[in-house]
């Protein structure tokens, strides 16, 4: 496949803090929506959608390339819950 454009806005000028990702890899392509979070997570100076995107960039990019479908959200979900803790 070949990406000729990609184009990431957030809501604010700031794109630090932009809760919406892409991941491009060999085996994955993803839009990640981060979800708007309102304050920080507890134990962050990040909001909970931001480190949600993250959490989910990183784990597509350690991702078995022979996931079915069902594995893949079993995997995200598992990767949200140890970063969430």
């Amino acid at each position: 496949m070949k990406i000729i454009e990609t184009k990431l806005v957030g809501k604010t000028p700031n794109q630090n803090e932009c809760e919406d990702g892409l991941f491009l890899g060999n085996d994955y392509i993803a839009v990640v929506d981060g979800a708007t979070s309102i304050e920080p997570f507890y134990w962050s100076k990040e909001k909970g959608g931001l480190i949600a995107m993250k959490t989910i960039i990183h784990a597509l990019e350690t991702a078995k390339v022979d996931f079915t479908a069902y594995e893949m959200i079993c995997y995200l979900e598992n990767q949200l819950k140890k970063a969430y803790g």
